[in-house]
């Protein structure tokens, strides 16, 4: 308690040698050296408490001292990386006391680093049997259930977690996005309103509820909880924030640029209100303003990857190739760990024409986010355009396999590549259809619009037909459903109703997969007359 207060009321290096000379007297105190170690990682110094540690565990060996030594070594390695170290140190203090709670807290960390969600349960249930009531594990349940794609239990462990602290708005806000996602908007909307009956205070758990009514389109209860956030956090940011971004939405420009003004007065370096604030002057027609004051945030800040992304946009926008290639590629020299800047530079590179360096630039993208729902799609376009079907069609299975939250889009445009290019091969006509069987009950154009198209290429054209009208109710101008819904029409008979809907696919600016084809059905139909 000595030494924490004078590493906090003086300096670190008071702390730190107050208690070496405690150590010195007491060379023997294993206690002591525990305690300069985690001394030495809240200063950063990574080494010197690694260090520290490894001493311990050289005069304790597999003592109790020791194994706690080893439990703290095997953190730092795995916020290092060093999965090999990690697992050689947790295995070791396993091997002596397998019901080491720290020590499997960590393992299931470093399973879920190596997306093995099944071995991080595993582990978080073994120690929730001796901690049942620890809020900090149900909430990493909840995570390795959604990374396995149990989304119903994820929710039991977040209530379990919320029973326990009924008043940490995190958990709450944590569950109201887990049924955001789920699609049960309406309840995760009332589990925030009384969040901030319960908590009335809680700044986070406000903002969390006007997103809610951002997401369900209610502006006008948005406004009024902005307002609100700034009566009550008048220093804060964020009511100004977000009364400009609903400004913004209903296009009442003046107002959105003086409440946005108003927050990065408050705090100049939340991003996302610059990022409004740029916005708003490109839909005011005033470009040359957002460019002159991004330029001026990275002039301040040259490292910024965030603002180098943001110019580059903006150059992107104004078809300064050039330019905005090195921005992104400075974006990415800054932090080779983001993924951002170089999936704009393969933007850059498909406007340049250079398919090429686009796929180059997204792979590289994806080495770094595998999972990724927007740099997948991406990539399986690049591919197609290459002609690299089979690769397209990987992208998408790992997406599917991987990342249980992107399934929904992942099976639907990866049944879409099947029928497309696969449509002689048995195999990937059933995958197609069992892709699919899910979407049949959806209200979802798009989804219904697959489910359809699929069983048209399966030679199933009485169940694509009622599928393929449902889509067109909801999409009545969206061309490729026409095009669809022509095809299953003509294949059944209705000729008629087939030119009808052949023709509003045909008759319109650009094309579409499958618009030659469109185009010689209908001209077969005319050449009936």
């Amino acid at each position: 308690m000595l030494v924490d207060f004078i590493a906090t009321q003086r300096s670190r290096e008071q702390g730190e040698k107050t208690l070496r000379d405690f150590t010195t007297h007491d060379p023997g105190n294993l206690e002591l050296r525990l305690g300069l170690g985690a001394l030495l990682l809240r200063a950063n110094a990574v080494d010197e408490a690694f260090k520290t540690y490894q001493e311990v565990v050289t005069k304790d060996g597999t003592g109790v001292k020791g194994l706690q030594a080893r439990d703290r070594m095997a953190a730092i390695e795995i916020n290092r990386n060093q999965v090999a170290g990690a697992r050689k140190l947790l295995a070791e203090v396993l091997e002596k006391n397998p019901r080491d709670n720290d020590a499997l807290i960590l393992r299931s960390a470093l399973a879920m680093k190596q997306s093995d969600p099944d071995a991080a349960i595993a582990d978080l249930r073994a120690v929730l049997r001796n901690q049942p009531n620890s809020v900090s594990l149900q909430r990493s349940l909840a995570t390795a259930y959604l990374a396995k794609g149990q989304s119903g239990l994820a929710e039991e462990a977040l209530r379990a977690a919320m029973r326990v602290a009924p008043t940490d708005a995190s958990i709450r806000i944590e569950l109201a996005q887990l049924l955001t996602r789920t699609e049960r908007a309406p309840q995760a909307l009332a589990l925030l309103e009384e969040t901030v009956k319960v908590i009335p205070n809680d700044l986070a758990a406000r903002e969390a509820l006007v997103k809610a009514c951002l997401a369900a389109g209610n502006m006008q209860e948005a406004g009024a909880l902005a307002d609100d956030l700034k009566a009550r956090q008048p220093r804060s940011a964020a009511g100004f924030y977000y009364a400009g971004l609903i400004a913004a939405r209903e296009k009442r420009w003046d107002a959105s640029q003086q409440e946005l003004e108003t927050a990065l007065k408050l705090q100049p370096g939340r991003f996302e209100v610059l990022t409004t604030w740029v916005q708003v002057q490109v839909a005011r027609g005033t470009p040359d303003a957002a460019l002159s004051k991004v330029q001026a945030a990275v002039d301040a800040d040259p490292h910024n990857v965030d603002l180098l992304n943001l110019l580059g946009e903006l150059h992107f926008n104004h078809k300064d190739l050039s330019q905005a290639a090195t921005l992104f590629q400075r974006a990415s020299e800054a932090d080779p760990k983001r993924w951002q800047p170089m999936r704009n530079l393969a933007l850059v590179k498909l406007a340049q024409h250079d398919d090429a360096g686009a796929a180059g630039a997204l792979e590289a993208a994806l080495a770094l986010a595998p999972t990724d729902p927007t740099l997948v799609g991406d990539a399986a376009r690049v591919y197609e355009k290459q002609g690299k079907v089979d690769a397209a069609i990987a992208a998408y299975e790992a997406l599917y396999e991987k990342n249980p939250q992107a399934k929904q889009f992942a099976a639907n445009n990866l049944a879409m590549l099947l029928v497309t290019y696969k449509s002689d091969d048995d195999p990937s006509l059933d995958r197609a259809r069992q892709l699919t069987d899910n979407f049949v009950t959806s209200d979802n154009s798009a989804l219904l619009d697959t489910v359809g198209w699929v069983r048209f290429k399966r030679g199933d054209y009485k169940d694509a037909l009622p599928t393929l009208e449902r889509a067109a109710e909801r999409s009545p101008d969206a061309r490729v459903i026409r095009y669809h819904l022509g095809m299953a029409q003509l294949q059944m008979g209705q000729t008629e109703r087939a030119r009808t809907n052949l023709e509003s696919a045909v008759n319109g600016p650009g094309s579409f997969q499958g618009f030659d084809e469109a185009r010689t059905a209908l001209a077969g139909l005319k050449g009936r007359t």
